[in-house]
């Protein structure tokens, strides 16, 4: 897991719609980030651009619903249709400089390498140092014939 913080502050909206308003920051966040397994690094994993979660945290001392401490969206990257990589993409209230501070987050679910790449001049690089590791289950049950409701499509 690797969390990389960005000094790109977004002025406050003390009127809600904060996800209308910060899911377009988050998707080009996202975009940004070319990933690709090691094998073949010329060949970037599929962005999903739609997330897959999106959260807040409204719960901290001195926050209410309009003025939400940390919200943030995970999207996936997939591979051959099956996810590879998951990041989140959040911010939460710079409170010194009346805006929002942006943050990325990563965890590699390829069994290779991932291979991940940004504009040059970026802040930050996300660096992978293996795959996920995959045991066998001996005493799991089978997968399911048809995939579950909201499955990765």
């Amino acid at each position: 897991m690797n969390i990389l913080p960005l000094m790109l502050l977004l002025a406050a909206d003390p009127n809600g719609g904060l996800a209308k308003k910060m899911l377009p920051i988050y998707v080009k966040e996202a975009e940004a980030y070319s990933i690709a397994v090691e094998s073949a690094p010329k060949k970037p994993l599929e962005l999903k651009k739609e997330p897959v979660l999106e959260w807040a945290n409204s719960a901290r001392e001195g926050f209410d619903s309009t003025n939400t401490a940390v919200h943030g969206v995970v999207f996936v990257w997939l591979r051959d249709g099956r996810p590879a990589a998951l990041g989140c993409v959040y911010s939460e209230l710079e409170e010194r400089l009346k805006g929002r501070k942006l943050y990325h987050e990563f965890h590699a679910l390829d069994p290779e390498k991932l291979v991940v790449t940004r504009p040059k001049g970026a802040l930050n690089e996300w660096k992978p140092e293996a795959g996920l590791a995959r045991k066998e289950l001996p005493d799991a049950p089978a997968p399911a014939d048809t995939p579950p409701r909201g499955s990765f499509r």
